[in-house]
């Protein structure tokens, strides 16, 4: 390259994350739980979600599908978010819960994860709900393209465009088999290319250029 430096001496290592889970088949549930996992900051934009949510609930109005959306966290914006919450009347719909537990019943009940920060860098709640076998939708942000292949494994949006996440969200609720697939595929990419062992790998390899 100009710069001097060759292309086929240079790796990208990203973060890794010890996979201790099994592929994971969620059971069929009702409602169909949506999860989300992050500090109440206006980083997270919550009532990007929020708005999202209510989208998705005026599209699920013509079928039999209820859902329950769960966001687990803690921050200064906790009362912002809940009173956002309630005044859109959602709060039947909505949890707001303190995260600071063990997630992962959570992760385990949960049928989609939703992320729709503004900034991010690699993930780590996206990265454990694809251990948990989640199909992710996502805002373009971070390196959460990496992680999430758009239509493979998840959806990839733009930031702050809750039309086009309650459209993606709606794809999900309405097919099982395709939240299913998109899930396990979430495994396997996070197994493959995203594990301790793999990172381990990729560290032995820029060693020994």
């Amino acid at each position: 390259s100009e710069s001097g430096y060759k292309k086929e001496k240079i790796i990208v290592i990203h973060n890794g994350i010890d996979v201790q889970t099994s592929l994971i088949h969620h059971k069929k549930s009702n409602p169909i739980n949506i999860l989300s996992v992050g500090r109440f900051v206006e980083e997270k934009d919550y009532m990007t979600a929020i708005r999202a949510i209510e989208k998705l609930l005026n599209i699920a109005t013509t079928s039999n599908i209820s859902l329950h959306y769960y966001i687990l966290g803690y921050g200064n914006l906790h009362e912002t978010i809940l009173k956002f919450i309630n005044q859109l009347g959602l709060n039947n719909k909505i949890s707001l819960l303190d995260g600071r537990i063990d997630l992962s019943e959570y992760y385990q009940k949960a049928n989609i994860y939703l992320s729709t920060s503004r900034h991010e860098g690699m993930s780590n709640t996206i990265m454990e709900a694809m251990t948990y076998s989640l199909p992710v939708v996502s805002t373009n942000s971070g390196d959460s393209s990496y992680l999430i292949e758009n239509e493979f494994n998840g959806f990839i949006c733009d930031v702050g465009d809750y039309n086009t996440i309650a459209q993606r969200l709606s794809l999900l609720i309405y097919s099982e088999n395709f939240r299913t697939r998109m899930g396990e595929n979430s495994y396997i990419k996070i197994r493959k290319e995203f594990s301790i062992e793999k990172i381990i790998s990729d560290y032995d390899k820029l060693i020994y250029l």
